[in-house]
């Protein structure tokens, strides 16, 4: 529960207590209890986690920035078999 969008506000129409509530009653926060009360799971292996995630990502995202961009017709031959006049 939460916003819907970036360009969307909430807290104009839910009461932040409403937010908090269900954020209790996810099935994530669910698991996550589950899995500390297990002793699965704790702070020291979500910021692991994290860091692990970003590195990740960063090494993907610099590979991608390294790639060729597509040709921008590609957009349309990849959409359309017969390109259509108006295009």
């Amino acid at each position: 529960v939460g916003h819907h969008s970036t360009s969307d506000d909430s807290t104009a129409y839910r009461a932040k207590i409403e937010v908090e509530e269900w954020n209790q009653q996810s099935p994530m926060s669910k698991v996550r209890r589950l899995l500390e009360n297990l002793n699965l799971w704790d702070n020291d292996k979500e910021l692991e986690l994290h860091r692990q995630e970003r590195d990740e990502f960063l090494t993907e995202f610099a590979a991608a920035e390294k790639k060729l961009k597509p040709n921008w017709r590609q957009v349309f031959t990849d959409v359309y078999h017969d390109m259509p006049d108006h295009i």
